[in-house]
Parts: structure tokens; C-alpha cells; sequence
């Protein structure tokens, strides 16, 4: 089985959460439309946080997180990190102590979307270290999505690991374990390789993010932006690979992740 874990921001972090209620509904739909029936999802909020309806399947766990306290922009970046790090990853291990999953398990984004093929993949190897999501789309909520190679090194919905890979050893120092290993994309795949259980590239783009949008957590650049005039005569070849990459959201792409 693979288990979907949606680890939500706290209610306070954000300046709308209307339009936050608004991404989750999609992102439920989104992993709702998975074509194998094994799989589930659990859905890590704080109480008194309103969620949208939850499509069967789904599960809510309800924490008494505080909101977190961001370090200044006169801190090192990494205090940064480390703050959302330390928080997604504290809701992402309450959900899997809650769940207890022995499958499969894949970090979704409250605001991203994934192909309808994950469960499918994993069904077909139950005992497989995982997959990573090599190439995915940008998606600002327009009609046009931008292919992104080495996804997995720019958006967090984008790692499916065994089980077994995410809980602590013996010994294991349980602060460390959750912050880079619950609460970050960034280790895994080399911690993996390195133990000799590596993770493999997902045939086929397995993931859809969400970018440009004021709610981000990570800030990330809109479609426009990566097509400024500005960015085009800095960097004219890679303005060339970026236009080249540029889909229209058709029929077959919202049906894959946007449950269309």
C-alpha cells in the first residue's frame, strides 16, 4: 500500500487561508484519482485549522503544533530551513506513527499534485527502496506548465520511500531524524544510496508543483518569472531550454494530476 501523508501548515502561518482551503481541496482530488485501490492518505493538521471535505480513504489527524518562529533575515539561511524543516517533519511523524504504514510512503505538499500512477508503481513493487521524481511540471494556475528536470531537487512531492526507511534506528538521534529525513527531500536520496538501497528514477513525471503563489512556504518563482525579459537576456540559452520545455495543460495533463 502506498501512503500519502499531507503535513498542513499551521493556520497562523499563512495570510489566507481560504486560498490555502482552496489548493488542499485540489491536492485531495489530485491524490483521490490514484487508478490502484492500494493506497490511503492521512492529513497532519492543527485543531481548529477548517479543512475541506476528505475524499474516502483519507484520514485526519489532528496536533497541537505551535506555530513555528522564523529567524530574521539577518540569520543564516539554514536557522531558516532547519524552523520549516523541523515543523513539517514533526506533523509528517505524527502521521506515520498514527498510520503505521509498512508499505510505501510519499510526502505531499498541502498545495501540490501527483500523478494518478504513484499507487500503481509501488503495487508492482512492494518491496522496492522507492522512487524519486525526476521530471515533474511547474504549475502557477495558468493553462501552461513548465517540464523540470531533476524535480526532486526543487519541489518536496517528489520522493516515494519504503517504510523501513523512515523510522529511527536504534540509537538513531530521533531531533536529527525527524528534521532531515520527515522534514525535508533534500537527504534522502543520497542517505539511501549510500547505505547501499538507493532509490530509483520514476519512469515518468510523477508530480505536479505549484508555484508563485503568495501562500508558498518556499517562495517560489511563478512561471513568468523564470520568463522575465530580464532572466531571457541574462541567460539567453537557458531562456531557449526553458520555452522549450513549456507544455499546454491539456485534456490528458489535468486528467494525470489535476483529477480533470
Amino acid at each position: 500500500m502506498l501512503t500519502f501523508v499531507v503535513p498542513v501548515r499551521h493556520q497562523d502561518s499563512v495570510s489566507d487561508w481560504g486560498k490555502v482551503n482552496t489548493y488542499l481541496r485540489a491536492t485531495f482530488a489530485s491524490i483521490a484519482a490514484q487508478i490502484h485501490p492500494d493506497w490511503r492518505a492521512v492529513v497532519v493538521a492543527n485543531r481548529g485549522a477548517a479543512l475541506p471535505p476528505l475524499p474516502d480513504r483519507f484520514t485526519e489527524l489532528r496536533v497541537d503544533f505551535p506555530c513555528p518562529v522564523l529567524p530574521g533575515a539577518d540569520r543564516p539561511k539554514e536557522e531558516l530551513y532547519n524552523a520549516i524543516r523541523d515543523d513539517k517533519g514533526g506533523r509528517v511523524w505524527a502521521g506515520l506513527k498514527t498510520v503505521e504504514p509498512r508499505g510505501h510512503v510519499m510526502v505531499v505538499d498541502y498545495d501540490d499534485f501527483v500523478s494518478r500512477r504513484l499507487a500503481a508503481t509501488a503495487a508492482a513493487a512492494p518491496d522496492a527502496a522507492g522512487w524519486y521524481v525526476a521530471d515533474g511540471y511547474l504549475y502557477d494556475g495558468s493553462d501552461i506548465v513548465m517540464k523540470r528536470r531533476q524535480f526532486d531537487e526543487l519541489c518536496g512531492t517528489s520522493l516515494i520511500v519504503h517504510a523501513r526507511h523512515f523510522y529511527p534506528g536504534a540509537g538513531a538521534d530521533a531531533r536529527h531524524f525527524v528534521r532531515h529525513i520527515h522534514g525535508s527531500h533534500k537527504f534522502i536520496k543520497k542517505i539511501l544510496r549510500e547505505q547501499g538501497d538507493p532509490l530509483i528514477p520514476l519512469p515518468y513525471p510523477g508530480a505536479m508543483y505549484r508555484v508563485g503563489h503568495e501562500q508558498a512556504s518556499s517562495g517560489s518563482a511563478g512561471l513568468r518569472q523564470h520568463l522575465s525579459p530580464g532572466q531571457l537576456l541574462r541567460h539567453p540559452w537557458d531562456g531557449v531550454r526553458r520555452i522549450s520545455r513549456l507544455r499546454r495543460l491539456d485534456a490528458a495533463l489535468q486528467q494525470e494530476f489535476l483529477a480533470a
